[in-house]
């Protein structure tokens, strides 16, 4: 799926860096950490992870845009409920946090790519 389509199904626009992200890597990992992206795996389909949060009971805001899964349930998120499409911030989503609060991880999605590759990189 390109760029264009994913944004349609989502109805978002995507920050300019995870766009480039989707143009250079599309999707992967990097040690034991994956990204959801396009073209790679269905678990790391940017669309089909995004649609499915938002079934969650837990109410997964239309405004986030999943990035990395916790293997407990919880996700890193773009936070497209930003001033400009270059400050989004990346936030944590979990599941269990009352009135859906938020913790910021990151200013924006390259501090939060560069501080996984980091974490990976100590693994």
């Amino acid at each position: 799926m390109r760029i264009g389509s994913a944004e349609r199904a989502l109805g978002v626009r995507f920050p300019p860096a995870f766009r480039a992200f989707l143009i250079e890597l599309g999707s992967g990992g990097a040690g034991s950490e994956e990204f959801i992206g396009l073209g790679g795996p269905s678990h790391l389909d940017v669309v089909q992870a995004t649609l499915w949060a938002r079934q969650s009971p837990r109410g997964f805001p239309p405004t986030l845009i999943p990035l990395r899964r916790d293997g407990f349930g919880n996700y890193d998120c773009l936070d497209l409920d930003c001033e400009t499409e270059s400050s989004c911030p990346v936030v944590e989503w979990v599941h269990e946090a009352p009135n859906g609060q938020r913790r910021v991880l990151a200013p924006d999605y390259e501090a939060w790519f560069a501080s996984i590759l980091e974490m990976a990189a100590e693994d």
